[in-house]
């Protein structure tokens, strides 16, 4: 019976992951000849956009066989403007290869992925990649892994013939037993009695521990070459996991975690299924929209084009059509005990308007289905002002998205010049009450009480009330109201990092409607923030600039008036790699400088690290859009549909 392994294969821009892939499709008979990247003849870069620029935006899902096993494979973005959609990539896997390059290092965007595996639970193996580059130094990459990534390593090859053409790989011969035994409390217990353990224990408690994501093993190669590869595949099978199935008779599950759009299959949702199975024209339940869809076919993802299957088991990943409603992301079925945390925000805001005005319903219908293939662009449509906006990670997201409204809906947009995201969080605890009940027939009270949050918690949400107070159909309305209304707060951006508590209510078995308490949420908890205060947050950076080392003084000085901060620099021939922290809203166009400082010399790569506490007068507030909560009364004719904007 075949055995199954959902991976990722993750990287910083231009470390070869989809090289990578390329060959191990050739080695595996998928491919006649591994496509080149630089040529734009790579099978997993199928976009235009993709073939012409060289990188890869979307992420690309393939599944092919190799030793009787069945490896489903996704090649993510390594650029950091597409960190989303690794994200959302790796909640459907379980596990994944790390590439690094063997002449770079670990770089900008390497200490982000690595702290979405950690955060996720999913085992890894690190892949240290371009061992033939003139300037590769596998021993400092290694060095730099158990500095910044993790100590609990396992360096099973080195180098032969390093930075050089001819660049080969050999076994490694040092002595892992006391780490690997660390790991295994049984092996441990004979090492420290001193009783003889063998090869076998050691190699099947590796094993073990790998899977497990307690060690990682640490492979090399150069992909181009086709070095390493074979090694890689058999690495996969033997370090990382199969699906764990806790019971296969018990209820769908699954999530989507990608959507694209085929010219004839139309909407494709990519699928990870838990437990349970589905068929073609079964009924499924989705669980983060409460609604029903149909399944029409069911494809796994092959080399050319998805191929049609009669079934998709637990543990096994596919592609569905005729989900019409599901977005990306959506949890389908009965949903798991814990649910996957979203790990990535989009620090920049874009207006987005037609070059052709008459193009203006085409471009909004355009932006809504890219916005169901990557949520993180939160699109929004102000019918009103006839406003388009997105939200963006950086620069490149911004220029690959003109040129994909361009290839894929021949429209000509243009899109602004980014605006820093501002969030806010409270600043003590406070509580907020509304007594919703006139003019009947409504009826909605509540009370909430309100508190910071850790750093990057997001929004913590629980109730104290019992459902004989405020029954349980309201209680979920209250829950799903949350999120709404903190949209804006009192310096009328986002509210984050805030614990929320329902801690009273009241409904009434005749005056209740649907509805009502949305409205009395909402005042509610803006009256908590407006006791409570609310303070800015500001996004962050981490980045890196290699510079020639006679510059590195001036780089430094500029991080530092930029209010960013620095590790000691490396030296790497002749050329300065500084790393660090910096607010977006300081550096949006450093890259700019940075060029005309090194007379185009340099490289500036960046990707988002968090969002830090920030004083006012170093951000910027903005008014509340639309009738604010705190006006109750105008608020409530608003929501009542009594009034529109603007003709109180």
């Amino acid at each position: 019976m075949r055995s199954i392994r959902n991976i990722g294969i993750i990287a910083h821009v231009d470390a070869g992951k989809t090289t990578i892939t390329e060959q191990m499709l050739f080695l595996t008979g998928e491919l006649r000849k591994p496509g080149s990247v630089d040529n734009g003849t790579s099978v997993m870069d199928n976009l235009s956009v993709e073939k012409e620029r060289g990188i890869s935006v979307k992420a690309a899902a393939i599944q092919f066989e190799y030793e009787n096993t069945i490896i489903n494979l996704i090649d993510t973005p390594g650029h950091g403007d597409f960190i989303g959609e690794v994200e959302r990539s790796l909640s459907g896997l379980d596990g994944a290869i790390i590439v690094l390059s063997a002449a770079e290092g670990i770089e900008a965007q390497t200490p982000l992925l690595w702290h979405f595996l950690q955060l996720l639970n999913i085992p890894a193996i690190i892949f240290i990649n371009k061992i033939d580059r003139m300037n590769s130094d596998v021993e400092k990459v290694i060095k730099n892994i158990s500095e910044e990534l993790t100590n609990r390593n396992i360096v099973m090859q080195k180098p032969a013939f390093e930075a050089k053409p001819e660049a080969d790989i050999e076994p490694s011969y040092e002595d892992f037993t006391e780490i690997i035994c660390e790991q295994d409390d049984e092996l441990l217990l004979k090492y420290l009695e001193g009783l003889e353990i063998s090869d076998a224990q050691l190699t099947n408690s590796l094993r073990k521990s790998c899977q497990a994501g307690k060690l990682y093993p640490v492979l090399m190669g150069s992909a181009k070459n086709r070095v390493g590869i074979k090694e890689l595949l058999e690495g996969i099978i033997n370090y990382l996991p199969e699906p764990v199935i806790s019971d296969k008779s018990a209820e769908f599950s699954g999530r989507i975690f990608k959507i694209s759009f085929h010219p004839t299959l139309g909407k494709l949702c990519y699928l990870r299924i838990f437990n349970g199975s589905i068929k073609p024209r079964d009924i499924l339940f989705n669980a983060t929209r409460e609604i029903e869809e149909k399944v029409n076919a069911i494809f796994v993802p092959k080399t050319r084009s998805p191929q049609m299957t009669d079934e998709l088991q637990a543990g096994e990943v596919g592609i569905v059509t005729g989900l019409k409603t599901s977005q990306t992301g959506d949890y389908l079925g009965v949903l798991p005990a814990e649910i996957t945390p979203e790990l990535t925000v989009s620090p920049f805001m874009v207006q987005v308007n037609a070059e052709n005005p008459g193009d203006y319903s085409a471009l909004a219908e355009a932006l809504a289905i890219l916005n169901i293939e990557e949520p993180n662009l939160d699109f929004d449509w102000d019918k009103e002002e006839r406003h388009l906006s997105l939200k963006v990670m950086g620069y490149i997201h911004i220029q690959i998205l003109e040129q994909t409204i361009k290839d894929r809906f021949n429209i000509t947009a243009k899109l602004s010049d980014p605006e820093i995201i501002y969030k806010e969080t409270p600043l003590r605890i406070a509580e907020g009450y509304d007594e919703y009940t006139m003019p009947k027939p409504c009826w909605a009270v509540v009370r909430f009480k309100i508190e910071p949050g850790a750093r990057d918690s997001g929004v913590v949400y629980n109730s104290l009330v019992s459902v004989d107070k405020i029954a349980a159909k309201y209680q979920k309305e209250v829950n799903r109201a949350i999120y709404g209304a903190l949209d804006q707060g009192i310096l009328g951006w986002e509210v984050t990092d805030i614990i929320i508590t329902l801690m009273d209510g009241e409904d009434h078995e005749i005056h209740s409607r649907p509805g009502n308490f949305t409205i009395a949420t909402n005042i509610a908890l803006m009256k908590a923030l407006e006791k409570s205060k609310t303070t800015l947050l500001e996004p962050i950076l981490s980045f890196s600039i290699t510079i020639a080392e006679e510059l590195s003084g001036r780089i430094m000085s500029d991080i530092l008036m930029m209010r960013g901060s620095y590790e000691l620099p490396e030296s790497r021939n002749g050329y300065a790699v500084i790393k660090g922290k910096v607010p977006a809203a300081t550096s949006a166009d450093y890259q700019i400088t940075l060029s005309s400082i090194s007379g185009g010399k340099s490289a500036f790569q960046t990707s988002f690290y968090s969002y830090e506490a920030c004083d006012i007068d170093l951000g910027r507030t903005r008014s509340y859009t639309g009738v604010n909560p705190l006006d109750r009364a105008k608020y409530i004719l608003k929501m009542r549909g009594a009034v529109t904007e603007g003709k109180f």
